[in-house]
C-alpha cells in the first residue's frame, strides 16, 4: 500500500507522475517488439496481471477502510449522540463548547444553540449556588463532582437533573469538564410521595391515638393540636356540622378564645353567616388555601395565610378543618396532607356524630311520650273540669233566663241578668272546646261526603274571613265515605281557618283541599305520626307568617296562643287536635317562619259493614298504561322513586331533572308525549312557566303538577286555571296510577 505521505496532493500532481512513468514504460519499451521472444511476453503478461492483482487488493483494502469509518461514525453517533444521558463538554469558564442530542433534548433546545452558551443559563437560579460549589470543587481537587439540582427549559419548564462532572484537558492542553446530565424528575416524585404518604401516615396515626385515648370533651382539642405542630400552624379550629346545618366549633386556638373575647368554648356558626375562606371551602366542599392577609372582623386575630379543607362522609358535608398563619405559607403538600386527613377522619366524626344524634332522637323520643302523656293528662283534666264546669253553667244559664222571663225588659235587673247569661254562653263554648280537646263532646256520627259538607260551608267560611282574603276551595274529584259528626267538620274548618285568617297580615290566600292517601308500613316507619291505611284528606293552608319549631312544638296545648290578649283563647287548634283524635285520625303539619302553614287532617276511610272492599274500584285504580310521561322533579330521590312507580305500572317515562333538561327531552323525542307530570316549584323555572314553554311544542299536552306545599305555592308563583290537575306530595303509589289513570282518561273523554 503507498504511504500516505507520498500520496499526491491533487489531481494535477497525479497526472503529471502518471505521464512521467508512462514515458518511462515506452523508453523501456523495446522498438521492435517482434524481436521479444515468447519468455518475454509471458513475463510482460504476468508482470501485467500481478500489477491488476495488486490494484484490486489496494482498492478492496481502500473499501474496507472506508466501511470501518462509517461504523465508527455510526458507533459514535448511537453511543454519543444517541445516548440515554446528555454529554456536554464546558470550557473553564463553563461555556458549552460540545453537547450530544440528548442534552440538547433535555434542555428543550437546538444543539446548536447550546454551543457558546453559558451552561448557568439552564440552571434554575435558586439552585444555582449548587452547581458552583461543585465546579469550584472539581477545580480545586480533581475529584469527580456529582450533585442534584434543577434545569430550566426557554420555555420556562424546569426538570430535576443529576450532574456527574470531571475534570478533563482539551487537545490544545486547555482544562474543559465532561458533564453527564440524568433526568431524576420522576424519582424525584416518587421520594416526594413517598414522603408525603410517610407523612400523612404518621399524622394519621397521631390523631387517631388521640380519637383512642382522649375524653369526648378532649378529642376536638387534642386533634387540633396535632395539626397544628405538625403543619407549623400557629391558629386553627375543628368543627362539625349540626343536625340543623350549621358549624359548630368546639375546638380553637386558645389565643382566638382570649383575643375575641370568646365567653363559650364552643362557637356557632349559622349557614347564613358563612363567608370568607372558610366559608366558601364549606359551601363548594373544596380546599382552599390563601396565602395572604386575609380580610377579618377588627377585634379578630389577624390572619396573614389559611388552609381550610371540609371533612365529607360519602359526599355529605359534615365538619371542617381550618388552620392558618404558617410562616412560609402552605401549599400543595400542606393541601394533600390536610385532605388526607380529614378523608380519614371522616368516618370517626360521623360516628361520633350518629352517636350524638341517636341520643339526640332518643331524647326527642322520650320528650314525645312525655308530651304525649302531658296532652293526654291535660285532657283529661280539662274534661273533667269542663265536664263539672258545664254543669254549674247549666244552673247558671238556665236560672238566669227564668229570672229574665220574671222581669220586665225595662227593669234595670233584666239588663244585669242579659250580661251573666251572655258570659255564661261565652263560657259555654270554651267548655265545648275544652270537651272537644278530651274526646268527651256528645257527637252523632253519620257518614258524609267531605266534599258537600265542606261546600256546604263555604259561603259562611268566606264571611268568616273576610273580603281581603281569598279563599281557594279544591276538592278531589271523588273522595271515600268518612263517619264523623258534621258539626266537627263545621268545628274543624272554622278553627283552622281562623288561624289561618289571624297569621296573614293583609291580603293573602287560605286553601281548603281534599283528597285520597294510602300509606303503607313501610312509609309509617320513615315518616313518624303517620298511620298505615286508607284516609280522606282535608288540608287548610295559608300564605300567612309561618311558625317556628318552638311554637309547634306546643301549638295543640289547651289555652296556647301566640295573639293577643283579647284576639284568641288558646283553644281552637287544641278544639281540632281533640276531633282528629276522637275519630281516630292524625294531623300532620308543615310551615316555616315567613312561608305560611298547611295542616294535613286525615281521617279514616269508612267502610260500611254491608259494603264490599271496592272491587269495581279496583280494577280501575289498577288499570296499567302505556302512555309516555315526562316527569319533572328537581329531587332527585323523589325523580328516582316516582319514575319508578309509573314505570312498574306500564308507562314509559322521560325523566328530567331541571326544566331546561325537560324541554331539551321534548325536542329530541320522536313520539308523542301523552302527560307532563312537573312539580309546581323548582329553581330556575317554576312547573308553570314550564308547561307554558312545552305547549309550544305539544299544544295538547296534558299537565299534573305535584307539590309538597300546595297552596302557599301555588299563590306565590300565580294561581293555577281552572281544571289543572294536581297530586299532593307525599303520595302512595296507588294514589300517583289512580290520579295519573284519572287525568288521561278524563282527557281522551274530552278528545271523543
Amino acid at each position: 500500500m503507498t504511504n500516505p505521505d507520498n500520496r499526491p496532493k491533487d489531481a494535477a500532481d497525479l497526472r503529471q507522475k502518471a505521464e512521467t512513468l508512462a514515458r518511462q514504460r515506452v523508453a523501456r519499451t523495446p522498438k521492435d517488439s517482434a524481436g521479444l521472444s515468447p519468455d518475454d511476453i509471458q513475463d510482460t503478461l504476468h508482470e501485467l496481471r500481478v500489477h491488476q492483482i495488486e490494484l484490486e487488493m489496494q482498492n478492496e483494502e481502500l473499501r474496507a477502510a472506508q466501511a470501518e469509518i462509517e461504523a465508527g461514525r455510526a458507533r459514535y453517533f448511537d453511543l454519543y449522540d444517541l445516548a440515554p444521558v446528555g454529554y456536554c463538554t464546558l470550557s473553564e469558564k463553563g461555556l458549552i463548547a460540545e453537547a450530544n442530542l440528548t442534552a440538547a433534548t433535555l434542555l428543550g433546545t437546538n444543539r446548536s444553540a447550546l454551543i457558546k452558551q453559558p451552561i448557568s443559563r439552564f440552571i434554575l437560579k435558586e439552585d444555582q449556588d449548587i452547581y458552583y460549589l461543585h465546579r469550584k470543587q472539581l477545580f480545586q481537587t480533581g475529584e469527580p463532582q456529582e450533585c442534584e439540582l434543577r434545569l430550566v427549559k426557554p420555555d420556562g419548564t424546569h426538570f430535576w437533573a443529576h450532574l456527574t462532572v470531571i475534570a478533563a484537558q482539551a487537545e490544545d492542553g486547555a482544562p474543559v469538564c465532561r458533564v453527564v446530565l440524568s433526568d431524576i424528575t420522576e424519582r424525584k416524585r416518587a421520594e416526594e410521595a413517598v414522603a408525603r404518604q410517610q407523612r400523612s401516615i404518621k399524622l394519621s396515626s397521631r390523631i387517631a391515638n388521640v380519637f383512642l385515648i382522649s375524653s369526648r370533651n378532649e378529642v376536638f382539642a387534642d386533634v387540633l393540636d396535632v395539626l397544628l405542630k405538625d403543619l407549623d400552624s400557629r391558629f386553627g379550629y375543628l368543627g362539625y356540622i349540626d343536625e340543623a346545618g350549621d358549624l359548630v366549633c368546639p375546638s380553637m386556638t386558645r389565643d382566638v378564645w382570649d383575643q375575641c373575647q370568646i365567653a363559650e368554648k364552643s362557637v356557632v356558626f349559622p349557614r347564613s353567616v358563612w363567608g370568607g375562606l372558610w366559608g366558601r371551602s364549606l359551601m363548594k366542599k373544596q380546599t382552599l388555601i390563601a396565602n395572604e392577609n386575609l380580610r377579618i372582623p377588627e377585634g379578630h386575630v389577624a390572619l396573614e395565610n389559611a388552609l381550610a379543607t371540609p371533612i365529607v362522609h360519602h359526599d355529605n358535608l359534615i365538619g371542617q378543618f381550618v388552620v392558618a398563619n404558617k410562616a412560609e405559607g402552605y401549599d400543595k403538600d400542606d393541601r394533600d396532607l390536610l385532605e388526607s386527613v380529614a378523608a380519614q377522619t371522616a368516618p370517626i366524626l360521623f360516628a361520633i356524630q350518629e352517636e350524638a344524634r341517636q341520643k339526640t332522637a332518643h331524647e326527642k323520643l322520650e320528650e314525645q311520650m312525655r308530651q304525649a302523656q302531658k296532652m293526654e293528662s291535660v285532657g283529661r283534666l280539662a274534661g273533667g273540669v269542663a265536664h263539672d264546669f258545664n254543669n254549674m253553667l247549666s244552673v247558671i244559664l238556665g236560672n238566669t233566663e227564668i229570672a229574665m222571663e220574671d222581669l220586665a225588659p225595662d227593669d234595670p235587673l233584666h239588663n244585669n241578668l242579659s250580661e251573666i247569661f251572655s258570659a255564661a254562653n261565652r263560657s259555654a263554648d270554651i267548655t265545648r272546646q275544652l270537651l272537644a280537646f278530651a274526646r268527651k263532646q256528645t257527637i252523632a256520627p253519620k257518614v258524609l261526603d267531605l266534599n258537600r259538607t265542606i261546600k256546604s260551608m263555604l259561603k259562611m267560611l268566606r264571611r268568616l274571613i273576610g273580603e281581603d282574603i281569598d279563599l281557594a276551595w279544591r276538592p278531589e274529584t271523588t273522595v271515600w265515605p268518612v263517619r264523623m259528626d258534621p258539626s266537627q267538620i263545621d268545628q274543624i274548618l272554622a278553627n283552622l281557618c281562623i288561624n289561618a285568617r289571624d297569621a296573614i297580615a293583609d291580603i293573602g290566600m287560605i286553601t281548603i283541599e281534599t283528597g285520597k292517601a294510602t300509606f303503607d308500613s313501610t312509609y309509617c316507619a320513615e315518616h313518624p305520626g303517620f298511620v298505615a291505611g286508607d284516609f280522606v284528606l282535608l288540608a287548610v293552608s295559608d300564605d300567612g307568617c309561618g311558625m317556628e319549631q318552638e311554637t309547634l312544638a306546643n301549638l295543640f296545648e289547651p289555652f296556647f296562643t301566640t295573639k293577643d290578649v283579647d284576639k284568641g283563647t288558646g283553644l281552637g287548634l287544641a278544639t281540632v287536635y281533640g276531633i282528629v283524635k276522637q275519630n281516630e285520625g292524625f294531623i300532620n303539619i308543615y310551615s316555616e317562619p315567613g312561608q305560611g302553614s298547611i295542616f294535613r287532617i286525615y281521617l279514616p276511610r269508612y267502610l260500611a259493614a254491608t259494603e264490599s272492599p271496592e272491587k269495581k274500584n279496583s280494577d280501575k285504580f289498577n288499570q296499567e298504561g302505556d302512555e309516555t310521561i315526562l316527569l319533572v322533579e328537581d329531587e332527585p330521590s323523589i325523580l328516582k322513586m316516582t319514575r319508578m312507580m309509573l314505570e312498574r305500572t306500564g308507562y314509559k317515562v322521560l325523566a328530567a331533572g331541571t326544566p331546561e333538561e325537560a324541554i331539551a327531552l321534548a325536542r329530541e323525542h320522536a313520539g308523542e308525549i301523552d302527560l307532563l307530570m312537573t312539580d309546581v316549584v323548582m329553581p330556575e323555572m317554576n312547573g308553570r312557566d314550564l308547561a307554558k314553554n312545552l305547549r309550544l311544542l305539544y299544544p295538547n299536552l296534558n299537565l299534573l303538577f305535584m307539590s309538597g306545599y300546595t297552596a302557599n305555592v301555588i299563590a306565590h308563583h300565580g294561581v293555577l286555571d281552572e281544571g289543572v290537575q294536581f297530586i299532593q306530595k307525599p303520595f302512595a303509589k296507588q294514589d300517583l296510577v289512580i290520579k295519573v289513570r284519572e287525568v288521561l282518561d278524563e282527557a281522551k273523554e274530552l278528545n271523543r
